[in-house]
């Protein structure tokens, strides 16, 4: 009864009224996908457009070796400050300035990434966009 699919959907359809196969295939037929970028003719975008392998490229080659250099830089920073206020570059200075660069970039780099996200992004906006796509690749970008 209510514990399978076919009395869910008995229930579902006694309580909205039967549903209407028919009008539902025309109402599902007159949608019309609105490509952002795409072609005219609804033609999917290739994964191997220039733009695209670029775009998919940043990460590993752009986004990643800046935040270790940032965190290099960070940590020679936090060290020569340690160092100077301390007098000497003992062992006791460069863990000190070990754990003060992860506490900073473990604490800044989560609001990098969301200033990251409203800048690529903006705002979600509800659609059907083609896969790579600009709006794809942006939300691609945002999530690697």
């Amino acid at each position: 009864t209510m514990g399978t699919i076919e009395g869910i959907a008995a229930h579902l359809d006694a309580k909205t009224g039967e549903p209407d196969l028919e009008k539902a295939a025309v109402q599902t037929a007159e949608i019309s996908i609105d490509f952002e970028d795409g072609p005219a003719d609804g033609v999917p975008l290739s994964s191997t457009r220039p733009v695209v392998l670029l775009v998919q490229a940043l990460p590993f080659f752009v986004v990643q070796p800046l935040l270790r250099v940032a965190q290099w830089l960070l940590f020679i920073n936090i060290f020569i400050y340690c160092s100077s206020l301390s007098g000497s570059r003992s062992a006791a200075v460069f863990v000190v300035a070990l754990f003060a660069t992860s506490f900073v970039m473990n604490v800044m780099r989560p609001f990098l990434f969301i200033a990251a996200k409203w800048c690529i992004v903006g705002r979600y906006v509800e659609g059907r966009y083609p896969i790579f796509g600009t709006y794809y690749l942006r939300w691609w970008m945002v999530n690697q």
